[in-house]
């Protein structure tokens, strides 16, 4: 996301409570690595967690088999809500 909202004006506004995006972690927000403990998420994908959650008031989440303090280390410095230790 690059500045989306403020350069296309034929997207939605984001700040009318219309919308929540919840995103996985592992493949999605971050490569699959060889070690789970690898695992990252690159800064700028953090920044532009941070943005579009500002731009949903708050509406978004992480979502993950991993646990939730795991979610939280990686995601730092955003803090949000998040599901974790889905699935069997």
């Amino acid at each position: 996301m690059t500045q989306a909202a403020d350069t296309h004006a034929r997207y939605p506004t984001l700040s009318g409570g219309q919308y929540a995006f919840f995103f996985d972690v592992d493949g999605t927000l971050a490569a699959i690595q060889s070690r789970p403990e690898a695992v990252f998420i690159p800064e700028q994908v953090i920044a532009q967690l941070q943005q579009l959650s500002a731009l949903s008031q708050g509406a978004l989440a992480l979502v993950s088999g991993r646990p939730i303090e795991q979610l939280d280390a990686l995601a730092a410095p955003w803090y949000g809500p998040a599901a974790g230790v889905h699935g069997c």
